[in-house]
């Protein structure tokens, strides 16, 4: 429901440093709640999908907005978010904004409709980047071949989520893990010959 997997889990707190908005003192006495907040992560299947080029300098160039359908997902998840911390006791939800939203109680969840979703006006991120490296047997087609080797750098094997066809629509952990555990099996073969 919603088009969104919500996840609880805490994050460390280099990582909570960095999603609190705010800066100096501010930031400080934030940091000061660490032990009592709690958090969610959102996986979203998202459907309006980024791109990557190759600019005039011969850089990667990464193009993507949060938009269409996929910002009303994340709306959903902020709000049903809030309203399980809420109701957990919370007396704050804090959104991860440059505005520094804060909620504080379940009468203003409304305020989420709200938000802009501009660029660099709300923090959002990947744990897991999918989709990165197509993996396939033609170089001029993928990055890596089926055994999650560089085409162009032998010995460099890319064995993460990168060659994932798309994001998920579940926690792509055990998925990443079976791979890897299959390409280590591969170079152990590949060691003894």
């Amino acid at each position: 429901e919603g088009g969104h997997l919500m996840l609880t889990g805490h994050l460390y707190p280099s990582l909570t440093a960095a999603i609190l908005s705010g800066f100096g003192e501010d930031h400080r006495t934030r940091m000061e709640a660490y032990p009592r907040l709690g958090s969610q992560t959102s996986v979203l299947d998202d459907e309006e999908p980024g791109k990557v080029q190759l600019g005039a300098d011969g850089r990667a160039r990464v193009h993507y907005r949060l938009r269409g359908i996929d910002v009303l997902k994340t709306r959903d998840f902020f709000k049903k978010s809030a309203a399980i911390f809420f109701a957990a006791g919370a007396r704050e939800f804090w959104v991860p904004n440059n505005e520094r939203t804060v909620l504080r109680g379940p009468e203003e969840i409304a305020k989420i409709d709200a938000l802009s979703f501009a660029p660099n006006t709300i923090l959002y991120g990947g744990p897991h980047l999918l989709g990165t490296c197509r993996m396939g047997a033609d170089p001029n087609e993928s990055v890596v071949d089926p055994q999650c080797e560089s085409h162009e750098v032998r010995g460099l094997h890319v064995v993460d989520g990168s060659s994932f066809p798309t994001s998920m629509s579940v926690d792509p952990s055990l998925t990443i893990a079976a791979l890897s555990d299959q390409v280590a099996e591969h170079l152990i073969g590949v060691e003894r010959g």
